[in-house]
């Protein structure tokens, strides 16, 4: 009988206290956005978006081989080195693929708009694409951690590239356009 009165006791104890607090996630550490192509020429088209659609599975849309980088511009501001590791980290473990609208202005193939779709404080990775693209969670790891091989000078690193991705229609891939930057002090 003292057993279950101590147990009842102990139930109305936990019942009364209060809810733990939530605890940061590793997915806390990065930011994937849902963004608009505001950043693009105006066009009498509907804006479209670019978004994330998670996946229980790894997801690879792009092809290697078609894969091209080089340093960005100096005018492009440099992320920081432990920022973009910071983003490999954090997003490695996501599965899923980012949904990415063709741009208005397109034509000019690394013109400025670039959408940032994942970014860990000064290191982000946007895209831009001339026909809508599909871009996996594997790719999204790969240019990251070619970047950071290839294009980190000292701390700091920018590099700009493109490679063919799975397009929207499900037609021959589409080129992507891609830059690792800090995104907060401009494109």
């Amino acid at each position: 009988m003292r057993v279950l009165v101590l147990t009842a006791a102990l139930m109305g104890l936990a019942a009364a206290a209060p809810a733990p607090a939530p605890s940061a996630t590793l997915f806390d550490d990065i930011v994937a956005v849902s963004t608009s192509t505001a950043c693009a020429t105006p066009s009498a088209t509907p804006i479209a978006s670019t978004f994330w659609v998670p996946s229980d599975t790894s997801r690879k849309t792009c092809d290697k081989k078609t894969y091209k980088a080089k340093f960005a511009p100096s005018d492009v501001k440099r992320g920081d080195f432990r920022d973009c590791a910071s983003l490999l980290s954090a997003f490695g473990p996501h599965n899923g693929t980012f949904t990415i609208p063709a741009l208005a202005n397109a034509a000019d193939d690394y013109g400025n708009g670039f959408i940032p779709i994942v970014k860990s404080d000064s290191c982000s990775l946007g895209v831009r694409a001339k026909g809508g693209v599909v871009l996996g969670d594997d790719d999204v790891d790969w240019i990251v951690q070619k970047t950071l091989q290839d294009y980190s000078s000292g701390f700091l690193m920018a590099a700009r590239g493109s490679v063919d991705c799975d397009s929207l229609g499900g037609g021959k891939k589409a080129k992507l356009y891609w830059q690792v930057y800090d995104s907060e002090k401009g494109d």
